[in-house]
Protein backbone atom coordinates (compact mmCIF):
# COMPACT_ATOMS: atom_id res chain seq x y z
CA UNK A 1 0.00 0.00 0.00
CA UNK A 2 1.18 3.45 -0.78
CA UNK A 3 2.37 5.69 1.85
CA UNK A 4 -0.46 8.44 2.78
CA UNK A 5 0.96 12.12 1.64
CA UNK A 6 0.78 12.92 5.45
CA UNK A 7 2.51 10.69 6.67
CA UNK A 8 4.98 11.33 4.06
CA UNK A 9 5.63 14.41 4.96
CA UNK A 10 5.82 13.80 8.74
CA UNK A 11 9.17 11.13 7.51
CA UNK A 12 10.45 13.60 5.83
CA UNK A 13 10.26 16.30 8.46
CA UNK A 14 11.69 14.21 10.86
CA UNK A 15 14.58 12.94 8.86
CA UNK A 16 14.95 16.52 7.76
CA UNK A 17 15.24 17.57 11.64
CA UNK A 18 17.80 14.63 12.00
CA UNK A 19 20.14 16.06 9.10
CA UNK A 20 20.09 19.32 10.22
CA UNK A 21 20.61 18.29 13.94
CA UNK A 22 23.55 16.10 12.66
CA UNK A 23 25.01 19.81 10.97
CA UNK A 24 24.86 21.33 14.22
CA UNK A 25 26.56 18.03 16.25
CA UNK A 26 29.24 18.44 13.71
CA UNK A 27 30.40 22.28 14.06
CA UNK A 28 31.02 21.42 17.73
CA UNK A 29 34.82 21.07 17.29
CA UNK A 30 35.09 18.45 14.77
CA UNK A 31 37.97 19.90 12.61
CA UNK A 32 40.28 20.14 16.06
CA UNK A 33 40.50 16.22 15.81
CA UNK A 34 44.33 14.95 15.94
CA UNK A 35 45.74 14.29 12.10
CA UNK A 36 45.95 10.93 13.05
CA UNK A 37 42.42 10.55 13.89
CA UNK A 38 41.06 12.51 10.67
CA UNK A 39 43.12 10.00 8.21
CA UNK A 40 41.09 7.07 9.68
CA UNK A 41 37.44 8.93 9.18
CA UNK A 42 36.98 7.19 5.79
CA UNK A 43 38.42 4.34 6.66
CA UNK A 44 35.73 3.87 9.54
CA UNK A 45 33.24 5.23 8.32
CA UNK A 46 33.20 2.25 5.45
CA UNK A 47 33.66 -0.66 8.29
CA UNK A 48 30.42 1.24 9.99
CA UNK A 49 28.67 0.92 6.73
CA UNK A 50 29.29 -2.26 5.86
CA UNK A 51 28.56 -3.75 9.56
CA UNK A 52 25.61 -1.48 9.36
CA UNK A 53 24.32 -3.01 6.20
CA UNK A 54 25.22 -6.44 6.99
CA UNK A 55 23.45 -6.10 10.14
CA UNK A 56 19.95 -4.38 8.37
CA UNK A 57 20.23 -7.67 6.00
CA UNK A 58 20.71 -9.77 8.62
CA UNK A 59 17.34 -8.21 10.78
CA UNK A 60 15.08 -8.82 7.50
CA UNK A 61 16.46 -13.00 7.01
CA UNK A 62 15.60 -12.60 10.98
CA UNK A 63 12.33 -11.54 10.91
CA UNK A 64 11.35 -13.46 7.72
CA UNK A 65 12.12 -16.62 9.04
CA UNK A 66 11.57 -16.74 12.91
CA UNK A 67 8.78 -14.30 13.32
CA UNK A 68 6.76 -15.71 10.04
CA UNK A 69 3.93 -15.79 12.44
CA UNK A 70 3.91 -11.65 12.64
CA UNK A 71 2.17 -9.82 9.99
CA UNK A 72 5.24 -7.50 8.56
CA UNK A 73 3.60 -3.87 7.92
CA UNK A 74 4.60 -2.40 4.32
CA UNK A 75 6.43 0.18 6.94
CA UNK A 76 8.84 -2.24 7.68
CA UNK A 77 10.00 -3.39 3.74
CA UNK A 78 10.34 0.81 3.25
CA UNK A 79 12.47 0.84 6.47
CA UNK A 80 14.92 -2.46 5.93
CA UNK A 81 15.54 -0.26 1.71
CA UNK A 82 15.98 2.79 3.36
CA UNK A 83 18.36 1.70 5.91
CA UNK A 84 20.43 -0.53 3.77
CA UNK A 85 20.91 1.83 0.71
CA UNK A 86 21.75 4.41 3.85
CA UNK A 87 25.00 2.25 4.97
CA UNK A 88 25.84 1.24 0.65
CA UNK A 89 25.84 5.27 0.04
CA UNK A 90 28.00 5.65 3.53
CA UNK A 91 30.20 3.04 2.35
CA UNK A 92 30.90 4.47 -1.38
CA UNK A 93 31.46 7.90 0.03
CA UNK A 94 33.78 6.91 2.58
CA UNK A 95 35.56 3.65 0.49
CA UNK A 96 36.26 6.20 -2.47
CA UNK A 97 37.77 9.40 -0.40
CA UNK A 98 34.26 10.97 -2.43
CA UNK A 99 34.51 13.85 0.83
CA UNK A 100 37.35 15.48 3.13
CA UNK A 101 37.66 14.01 6.38
CA UNK A 102 35.71 16.82 7.87
CA UNK A 103 32.68 16.78 5.97
CA UNK A 104 32.63 12.70 5.94
CA UNK A 105 32.04 12.83 9.81
CA UNK A 106 29.22 15.67 9.38
CA UNK A 107 27.55 13.75 6.81
CA UNK A 108 28.58 10.58 9.46
CA UNK A 109 26.69 12.39 12.40
CA UNK A 110 23.38 12.56 9.75
CA UNK A 111 24.06 8.72 9.11
CA UNK A 112 23.67 8.14 12.85
CA UNK A 113 20.61 10.33 13.25
CA UNK A 114 19.16 9.17 10.40
CA UNK A 115 19.76 5.22 11.32
CA UNK A 116 18.29 6.34 14.92
CA UNK A 117 15.50 7.28 13.34
CA UNK A 118 14.92 4.17 10.87
CA UNK A 119 15.76 1.61 13.82
CA UNK A 120 13.09 3.59 15.98
CA UNK A 121 10.29 3.21 13.06
CA UNK A 122 11.01 -0.44 12.76
CA UNK A 123 10.82 -1.67 16.31
CA UNK A 124 7.80 0.60 16.56
CA UNK A 125 6.05 -1.34 13.43
CA UNK A 126 6.73 -4.62 14.45
CA UNK A 127 6.81 -4.87 18.06
CA UNK A 128 8.09 -7.98 20.08
CA UNK A 129 5.80 -9.15 22.76
CA UNK A 130 5.09 -11.82 25.34
CA UNK A 131 2.26 -13.32 27.10
CA UNK A 132 1.70 -12.04 30.38
CA UNK A 133 -0.90 -14.53 32.20
CA UNK A 134 -3.34 -12.08 33.63
CA UNK A 135 -2.55 -8.99 31.76
CA UNK A 136 -2.27 -10.50 28.14
CA UNK A 137 0.13 -9.46 25.47
CA UNK A 138 2.14 -6.77 26.26
CA UNK A 139 5.39 -4.53 24.45
CA UNK A 140 8.61 -5.39 25.23
CA UNK A 141 10.88 -2.78 26.67
CA UNK A 142 13.85 -2.48 28.16
CA UNK A 143 17.53 -1.58 26.94
CA UNK A 144 16.16 -0.05 23.53
CA UNK A 145 18.37 -0.77 20.14
CA UNK A 146 19.28 2.49 19.98
CA UNK A 147 21.44 2.21 23.06
CA UNK A 148 23.78 -0.57 21.25
CA UNK A 149 23.60 1.00 17.91
CA UNK A 150 24.93 5.15 19.47
CA UNK A 151 27.86 2.80 21.77
CA UNK A 152 28.90 0.99 18.91
CA UNK A 153 29.09 3.97 16.68
CA UNK A 154 31.05 6.01 19.50
CA UNK A 155 33.49 3.56 19.68
CA UNK A 156 34.34 3.02 15.49
CA UNK A 157 34.22 6.42 14.62
CA UNK A 158 36.64 9.37 15.92
CA UNK A 159 34.97 12.22 16.70
CA UNK A 160 35.14 14.81 19.63
CA UNK A 161 33.10 13.07 22.89
CA UNK A 162 31.13 16.40 22.90
CA UNK A 163 30.10 15.95 19.27
CA UNK A 164 29.16 12.10 19.84
CA UNK A 165 27.64 13.02 23.36
CA UNK A 166 24.97 15.63 21.08
CA UNK A 167 24.55 13.49 18.60
CA UNK A 168 24.29 10.05 20.81
CA UNK A 169 21.37 11.86 23.10
CA UNK A 170 19.56 12.93 19.70
CA UNK A 171 19.56 9.10 18.30
CA UNK A 172 18.25 7.54 21.42
CA UNK A 173 15.29 10.37 21.96
CA UNK A 174 13.93 9.35 18.29
CA UNK A 175 12.21 6.47 19.75
CA UNK A 176 10.24 8.12 22.23
CA UNK A 177 9.76 11.31 19.96
CA UNK A 178 8.46 8.25 17.42
CA UNK A 179 5.88 6.88 19.88
CA UNK A 180 3.78 9.88 20.02
CA UNK A 181 4.12 10.51 16.15
CA UNK A 182 2.80 7.42 15.88
CA UNK A 183 0.52 8.05 17.82
CA UNK A 184 -0.89 11.31 16.49
CA UNK A 185 -0.81 9.58 13.09
CA UNK A 186 -2.93 6.74 14.43
CA UNK A 187 -5.56 9.08 16.07
CA UNK A 188 -5.60 11.59 12.75
CA UNK A 189 -6.00 8.63 10.17
CA UNK A 190 -6.59 5.75 11.57
CA UNK A 191 -7.27 3.14 8.64
CA UNK A 192 -4.85 4.04 6.44
CA UNK A 193 -1.82 4.58 8.61
CA UNK A 194 -2.84 1.25 10.76
CA UNK A 195 -2.72 -0.18 7.38
CA UNK A 196 0.68 0.88 6.19
CA UNK A 197 2.32 0.14 10.05
CA UNK A 198 0.11 -2.06 11.74
CA UNK A 199 -2.32 -1.97 14.44
CA UNK A 200 -1.67 0.38 17.24
CA UNK A 201 -0.04 -0.33 20.70
CA UNK A 202 -0.50 0.50 24.11
CA UNK A 203 1.14 3.78 24.65
CA UNK A 204 2.38 4.63 28.28
CA UNK A 205 2.20 8.12 29.43
CA UNK A 206 5.11 10.47 29.80
CA UNK A 207 6.43 9.62 33.16
CA UNK A 208 6.71 5.59 31.82
CA UNK A 209 8.51 6.98 28.73
CA UNK A 210 10.69 8.69 30.16
CA UNK A 211 11.32 5.74 33.38
CA UNK A 212 11.73 3.06 30.24
CA UNK A 213 14.29 5.07 28.10
CA UNK A 214 16.07 6.76 31.20
CA UNK A 215 18.08 4.17 30.77
CA UNK A 216 18.88 4.45 26.89
CA UNK A 217 19.56 8.53 28.02
CA UNK A 218 22.05 6.63 30.49
CA UNK A 219 23.51 4.73 27.67
CA UNK A 220 24.22 7.86 25.52
CA UNK A 221 25.89 9.73 27.93
CA UNK A 222 28.21 6.57 28.13
CA UNK A 223 29.17 6.68 24.76
CA UNK A 224 31.20 9.68 25.54
CA UNK A 225 33.34 6.92 26.85
CA UNK A 226 34.87 4.69 24.03
CA UNK A 227 35.24 8.35 21.84
CA UNK A 228 37.55 9.76 24.58
CA UNK A 229 39.58 6.23 25.18
CA UNK A 230 39.88 7.03 21.11
CA UNK A 231 40.78 9.91 21.48
CA UNK A 232 43.30 10.05 24.35
CA UNK A 233 44.54 7.03 22.37
CA UNK A 234 45.34 8.79 19.38
CA UNK A 235 47.34 11.49 20.97
CA UNK A 236 49.55 8.70 22.75
CA UNK A 237 50.28 7.34 19.57
CA UNK A 238 51.20 10.83 18.28
CA UNK A 239 53.07 11.30 21.13
CA UNK A 240 55.19 8.25 20.39
CA UNK A 241 55.58 9.07 16.67
CA UNK A 242 57.95 11.88 17.23
CA UNK A 243 61.03 11.62 15.60
CA UNK A 244 63.26 14.36 17.23
CA UNK A 245 62.47 17.57 16.48
CA UNK A 246 59.43 15.86 13.68
CA UNK A 247 56.34 14.59 14.33
CA UNK A 248 54.80 11.55 12.07
CA UNK A 249 51.47 12.52 10.29
CA UNK A 250 50.62 10.15 8.03
CA UNK A 251 52.53 7.13 6.59
CA UNK A 252 53.31 7.01 2.87
CA UNK A 253 54.64 3.61 2.95
CA UNK A 254 55.93 0.16 3.76
CA UNK A 255 59.06 -1.64 2.06
CA UNK A 256 61.91 -4.16 2.39
CA UNK A 257 64.15 -1.31 4.70
CA UNK A 258 61.15 -0.17 6.72
CA UNK A 259 58.71 2.58 6.48
CA UNK A 260 58.19 6.23 4.86
CA UNK A 261 56.10 8.84 6.59
CA UNK A 262 55.33 12.38 6.13
CA UNK A 263 56.25 14.88 9.09
CA UNK A 264 56.54 17.94 9.68
CA UNK A 265 59.44 19.72 11.81
CA UNK A 266 57.68 20.80 15.42
CA UNK A 267 59.30 24.55 15.00
CA UNK A 268 59.28 25.15 11.39
CA UNK A 269 56.26 25.36 8.57
CA UNK A 270 58.96 22.37 6.80
CA UNK A 271 57.29 19.36 5.44
CA UNK A 272 59.70 16.34 5.77
CA UNK A 273 60.01 12.55 4.61
CA UNK A 274 61.12 10.68 7.15
CA UNK A 275 62.42 6.81 6.77
CA UNK A 276 62.71 4.37 9.98
CA UNK A 277 62.82 1.12 10.70
CA UNK A 278 62.73 -1.20 13.28
CA UNK A 279 64.28 -4.77 13.59
CA UNK A 280 61.02 -6.41 14.05
CA UNK A 281 59.47 -4.90 10.90
CA UNK A 282 62.16 -6.63 9.43
CA UNK A 283 61.89 -10.09 10.35
CA UNK A 284 65.31 -10.19 11.67
CA UNK A 285 66.46 -14.39 12.52
CA UNK A 286 68.62 -13.21 14.91
CA UNK A 287 70.12 -10.16 17.05
CA UNK A 288 72.94 -9.96 15.07
CA UNK A 289 70.97 -9.82 11.77
CA UNK A 290 69.09 -7.32 13.43
CA UNK A 291 72.79 -5.42 14.16
CA UNK A 292 73.39 -5.34 10.64
CA UNK A 293 69.87 -4.44 9.33
CA UNK A 294 70.30 -1.26 11.49
CA UNK A 295 73.89 -0.93 10.54
CA UNK A 296 72.72 -1.26 7.08
CA UNK A 297 70.06 2.14 7.84
CA UNK A 298 72.56 3.69 9.81
CA UNK A 299 75.07 3.76 6.93
CA UNK A 300 72.70 4.63 4.11
CA UNK A 301 72.13 8.14 6.42
CA UNK A 302 75.86 9.05 6.79
CA UNK A 303 76.70 7.98 3.41
CA UNK A 304 73.30 10.42 1.86
CA UNK A 305 74.15 13.24 4.44
CA UNK A 306 78.11 13.13 3.56
CA UNK A 307 76.54 13.92 -0.44
CA UNK A 308 76.99 17.74 -1.64
CA UNK A 309 75.68 17.41 -4.56
CA UNK A 310 71.68 19.26 -5.03
CA UNK A 311 71.40 16.53 -6.98
CA UNK A 312 71.29 14.05 -4.56
CA UNK A 313 68.49 13.86 -2.11
CA UNK A 314 68.95 16.13 1.18
CA UNK A 315 69.04 14.70 4.40
CA UNK A 316 68.04 16.90 7.20
CA UNK A 317 68.91 14.51 10.29
CA UNK A 318 68.88 11.01 11.97
CA UNK A 319 68.75 8.84 15.21
CA UNK A 320 67.56 6.57 17.21
CA UNK A 321 64.27 6.70 18.95
CA UNK A 322 63.52 5.92 22.82
CA UNK A 323 61.51 2.74 21.24
CA UNK A 324 65.13 1.94 19.44
CA UNK A 325 63.15 2.84 16.41
CA UNK A 326 66.19 4.10 13.85
CA UNK A 327 65.14 7.36 11.26
CA UNK A 328 66.58 9.17 9.01
CA UNK A 329 64.78 12.79 7.29
CA UNK A 330 64.95 13.33 4.13
CA UNK A 331 63.28 16.55 2.11
CA UNK A 332 59.92 15.62 0.52
CA UNK A 333 59.73 16.09 -2.82
CA UNK A 334 57.09 17.07 -5.62
CA UNK A 335 57.29 14.99 -8.42
CA UNK A 336 57.62 11.60 -9.77
CA UNK A 337 60.27 9.10 -10.19
CA UNK A 338 61.69 8.37 -13.90
CA UNK A 339 59.96 4.85 -14.08
CA UNK A 340 56.39 5.83 -13.47
CA UNK A 341 57.19 8.80 -15.72
CA UNK A 342 57.92 6.81 -18.43
CA UNK A 343 54.79 4.49 -18.33
CA UNK A 344 52.84 7.41 -17.63
CA UNK A 345 53.61 9.65 -20.76
CA UNK A 346 55.66 7.16 -22.40
CA UNK A 347 59.41 7.29 -24.22
CA UNK A 348 61.38 10.61 -23.05
CA UNK A 349 62.04 12.77 -26.00
CA UNK A 350 66.04 12.89 -26.64
CA UNK A 351 66.55 16.34 -25.53
CA UNK A 352 64.73 15.93 -22.23
CA UNK A 353 66.70 12.40 -21.71
CA UNK A 354 69.94 14.52 -21.70
CA UNK A 355 68.84 16.79 -19.74
CA UNK A 356 68.01 14.34 -16.52
CA UNK A 357 70.85 12.01 -17.03
CA UNK A 358 73.30 15.05 -16.91
CA UNK A 359 72.03 15.53 -13.42
CA UNK A 360 72.04 12.23 -12.42
CA UNK A 361 75.83 12.26 -13.39
CA UNK A 362 76.08 15.11 -10.95
CA UNK A 363 74.84 13.58 -8.20
CA UNK A 364 76.89 10.25 -9.17
CA UNK A 365 80.33 12.22 -9.57
CA UNK A 366 80.28 13.64 -6.42
CA UNK A 367 79.11 9.77 -4.94
CA UNK A 368 82.09 8.26 -6.60
CA UNK A 369 84.78 10.84 -5.95
CA UNK A 370 84.50 10.35 -2.02
CA UNK A 371 84.84 6.24 -2.96
CA UNK A 372 80.97 5.47 -2.78
CA UNK A 373 79.08 3.44 -5.63
CA UNK A 374 75.25 3.49 -5.33
CA UNK A 375 75.01 -0.10 -6.75
CA UNK A 376 70.78 0.35 -7.28
CA UNK A 377 71.02 3.07 -9.69
CA UNK A 378 67.03 2.42 -11.57
CA UNK A 379 64.47 4.74 -13.00
CA UNK A 380 62.79 4.16 -9.78
CA UNK A 381 65.79 5.66 -7.81
CA UNK A 382 65.47 8.90 -9.82
CA UNK A 383 62.98 11.60 -8.95
CA UNK A 384 62.07 14.47 -11.26
CA UNK A 385 60.59 16.96 -9.63
CA UNK A 386 59.55 20.92 -9.36
CA UNK A 387 61.81 22.63 -6.95
CA UNK A 388 61.30 26.24 -6.19
CA UNK A 389 61.51 27.81 -9.72
CA UNK A 390 63.43 24.71 -11.12
CA UNK A 391 61.89 22.57 -13.08
CA UNK A 392 62.45 18.71 -14.22
CA UNK A 393 65.26 18.91 -11.38
CA UNK A 394 66.18 15.40 -10.71
CA UNK A 395 67.35 13.79 -7.21
CA UNK A 396 69.21 10.98 -6.64
CA UNK A 397 67.20 8.93 -3.87
CA UNK A 398 68.18 5.34 -1.60
CA UNK A 399 71.72 5.05 -1.19
CA UNK A 400 70.95 1.93 0.74
CA UNK A 401 73.04 -0.20 -0.78
CA UNK A 402 75.83 2.38 -0.98
CA UNK A 403 79.25 0.72 -0.79
CA UNK A 404 82.73 2.61 0.31
CA UNK A 405 85.45 1.35 -2.23
CA UNK A 406 88.20 -0.75 -0.67
CA UNK A 407 90.43 1.96 -1.07
CA UNK A 408 89.01 3.83 1.84
CA UNK A 409 90.17 1.04 4.17
CA UNK A 410 85.64 0.20 4.50
CA UNK A 411 83.30 -2.45 3.82
CA UNK A 412 79.93 -2.80 2.83
CA UNK A 413 77.60 -4.19 5.32
CA UNK A 414 75.24 -5.43 3.15
CA UNK A 415 73.90 -9.07 4.27
CA UNK A 416 75.44 -11.47 3.91
CA UNK A 417 75.03 -13.68 0.60
CA UNK A 418 72.75 -10.91 -0.58
CA UNK A 419 73.32 -9.28 -4.07
CA UNK A 420 72.62 -5.96 -3.97
CA UNK A 421 70.92 -4.23 -6.90
CA UNK A 422 68.05 -4.82 -9.12
CA UNK A 423 68.01 -7.54 -12.28
CA UNK A 424 66.73 -5.10 -14.54
CA UNK A 425 69.65 -2.83 -14.53
CA UNK A 426 72.62 -4.61 -12.84
CA UNK A 427 76.45 -4.65 -13.90
CA UNK A 428 77.35 -7.97 -15.35
CA UNK A 429 80.11 -8.17 -12.74
CA UNK A 430 77.51 -7.05 -10.11
CA UNK A 431 75.51 -9.92 -11.54
CA UNK A 432 78.48 -12.48 -11.48
CA UNK A 433 79.19 -11.54 -7.52
CA UNK A 434 82.60 -10.07 -9.14
CA UNK A 435 84.43 -6.94 -7.14
CA UNK A 436 82.98 -3.47 -8.50
CA UNK A 437 83.40 -0.25 -8.64
CA UNK A 438 81.69 3.27 -10.00
CA UNK A 439 81.81 2.19 -13.00
CA UNK A 440 78.64 -0.52 -12.04
CA UNK A 441 76.45 2.79 -11.33
CA UNK A 442 77.44 4.12 -15.22
CA UNK A 443 76.26 0.71 -16.59
CA UNK A 444 73.42 1.48 -14.77
CA UNK A 445 72.88 4.45 -15.68
CA UNK A 446 72.95 3.22 -19.33
CA UNK A 447 70.22 1.46 -18.46
CA UNK A 448 68.46 4.21 -17.43
CA UNK A 449 69.13 6.05 -20.65
CA UNK A 450 67.99 3.37 -22.50
CA UNK A 451 64.37 3.11 -20.60
CA UNK A 452 64.10 6.62 -20.85
CA UNK A 453 64.63 6.53 -24.84
CA UNK A 454 62.42 3.37 -25.56
CA UNK A 455 60.25 2.86 -22.75
CA UNK A 456 61.21 -0.79 -22.52
CA UNK A 457 63.56 -2.89 -20.64
CA UNK A 458 66.87 -3.60 -21.96
CA UNK A 459 66.60 -7.16 -21.54
CA UNK A 460 62.88 -8.01 -21.21
CA UNK A 461 63.20 -11.75 -19.92
CA UNK A 462 59.97 -13.81 -17.98
CA UNK A 463 61.95 -13.87 -14.91
CA UNK A 464 64.66 -11.88 -12.36
CA UNK A 465 67.36 -14.71 -13.24
CA UNK A 466 66.84 -15.27 -16.92
CA UNK A 467 67.19 -11.09 -17.10
CA UNK A 468 70.12 -11.12 -14.76
CA UNK A 469 72.20 -14.12 -17.36
CA UNK A 470 70.79 -11.45 -20.28
CA UNK A 471 73.13 -8.57 -19.13
CA UNK A 472 76.20 -10.73 -18.78
CA UNK A 473 75.65 -12.89 -22.14
CA UNK A 474 73.04 -10.59 -24.75
CA UNK A 475 74.73 -7.57 -26.59
CA UNK A 476 72.36 -4.85 -25.85
CA UNK A 477 70.23 -3.67 -28.46
CA UNK A 478 70.74 -0.10 -29.62
CA UNK A 479 68.01 2.69 -28.53
CA UNK A 480 67.63 3.57 -31.65
CA UNK A 481 66.95 0.25 -32.85
CA UNK A 482 63.35 -0.03 -30.60
CA UNK A 483 62.32 3.66 -30.06
CA UNK A 484 60.47 5.72 -33.01
CA UNK A 485 62.00 8.70 -31.55
CA UNK A 486 64.64 10.55 -33.65
CA UNK A 487 67.91 9.69 -31.15
CA UNK A 488 70.93 11.44 -31.97
CA UNK A 489 73.73 9.02 -33.31
CA UNK A 490 76.29 10.76 -30.20
CA UNK A 491 73.83 9.74 -28.08
CA UNK A 492 73.15 6.18 -29.63
CA UNK A 493 76.78 5.45 -28.95
CA UNK A 494 77.34 6.88 -25.79
CA UNK A 495 74.06 5.04 -23.97
CA UNK A 496 76.34 1.91 -26.06
CA UNK A 497 79.56 2.43 -24.70
CA UNK A 498 78.00 2.92 -21.11
CA UNK A 499 76.78 -0.64 -21.58
CA UNK A 500 79.95 -2.20 -22.75
CA UNK A 501 80.36 -6.25 -20.68
CA UNK A 502 83.95 -5.32 -19.40
CA UNK A 503 84.19 -1.99 -17.05
CA UNK A 504 86.87 -1.20 -18.93
CA UNK A 505 85.06 -0.50 -22.17
CA UNK A 506 82.67 1.89 -20.42
CA UNK A 507 83.28 5.82 -20.00
CA UNK A 508 85.78 6.44 -17.57
CA UNK A 509 83.25 8.39 -14.65
CA UNK A 510 80.07 10.26 -14.26
CA UNK A 511 81.53 13.05 -15.20
CA UNK A 512 83.04 11.96 -18.77
CA UNK A 513 79.38 11.34 -19.42
CA UNK A 514 78.39 14.37 -18.00
CA UNK A 515 80.69 16.40 -21.05
CA UNK A 516 79.65 13.61 -23.71
CA UNK A 517 76.11 14.69 -23.30
CA UNK A 518 76.61 18.11 -23.18
CA UNK A 519 78.17 17.99 -26.51
CA UNK A 520 74.87 16.87 -28.49
CA UNK A 521 73.58 19.91 -30.16
CA UNK A 522 69.98 19.54 -30.36
CA UNK A 523 66.96 21.68 -32.98
CA UNK A 524 65.33 22.54 -29.43
CA UNK A 525 67.41 22.11 -26.35
CA UNK A 526 65.00 20.85 -23.44
CA UNK A 527 65.57 24.02 -20.49
CA UNK A 528 63.52 24.74 -17.51
CA UNK A 529 61.12 26.90 -19.38
CA UNK A 530 59.93 24.05 -21.75
CA UNK A 531 60.17 21.72 -18.13
CA UNK A 532 58.13 24.81 -16.81
CA UNK A 533 55.39 24.41 -19.68
CA UNK A 534 55.24 20.31 -19.31
CA UNK A 535 54.59 20.56 -15.89
CA UNK A 536 51.86 23.15 -15.85
CA UNK A 537 50.10 20.77 -18.62
CA UNK A 538 50.49 17.64 -16.91
CA UNK A 539 51.63 18.14 -13.26
CA UNK A 540 49.66 20.92 -11.76
CA UNK A 541 50.74 22.30 -8.60
CA UNK A 542 49.09 20.32 -5.73
CA UNK A 543 48.43 22.20 -2.50
CA UNK A 544 50.73 22.69 0.02
CA UNK A 545 50.61 19.97 2.80
CA UNK A 546 51.38 22.90 5.33
CA UNK A 547 48.33 24.29 4.21
CA UNK A 548 46.23 21.54 5.59
CA UNK A 549 45.80 19.08 2.54
CA UNK A 550 44.92 15.83 3.21
CA UNK A 551 46.49 14.26 0.59
CA UNK A 552 50.34 13.61 -0.04
CA UNK A 553 51.44 16.07 -2.24
CA UNK A 554 54.16 13.80 -3.86
CA UNK A 555 54.81 10.05 -4.02
CA UNK A 556 58.04 8.77 -2.07
CA UNK A 557 57.32 5.24 -2.06
CA UNK A 558 60.48 4.58 -3.84
CA UNK A 559 62.29 5.68 -1.38
CA UNK A 560 62.51 2.39 0.48
CA UNK A 561 62.46 -0.06 -2.21
CA UNK A 562 65.28 -1.83 -2.49
CA UNK A 563 66.27 -5.48 -3.07
CA UNK A 564 62.87 -6.65 -2.88
CA UNK A 565 62.03 -4.71 -5.93
CA UNK A 566 60.24 -6.78 -8.50
CA UNK A 567 62.03 -5.61 -11.32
Amino acid sequence: MAESPRSSATSSAVSTAAMVAAQSVASRGNSTLPPDMLDQVARRMAIMGVATALVWILTRIIYRTGLEHQTLAPMRQVIFLCGLSLSLVMVYLARFRKLAPDSLLRLGFTFEIATAFLIAVAVQSTPLEFAHPTLGNLPVHGVSWLASWVIVYSAIVPAQPRAIFLAAILSVSMEPAWIYVDAALHSSFPDRWSALVGPPIPKPPVSSILTIYSISLLYAALAVIPSKIVLRLSQQVGRARRMGSYHLTSKLGSGGMGEVWMAHHRMLARPAAIKLVRSDLLGARSRAEAGETLQRFEREAQATASLQSPHTIQVFDFGLSDDHTFYYVMELLDGLDLDSLVRQYGPVDPARSVYMLRQACHSLADAHAIGFTHRDIKPANLFTCRLGQDYDFVKVLDFGLVKRSKANNDVTVTQEGLTGGTPAFMAPEAVLGDPIDHRADLYSLGCVGSWLLTGRLLFDEENPMKMAMAHVQEPPPAPSAASELEIPAKLDALILECLAKKPDDRPSSANEIDARLAEIEFDQPWNNDRAARWWQMHQPKRKSPTAGATEIPVSVTQLFKQDSDPD
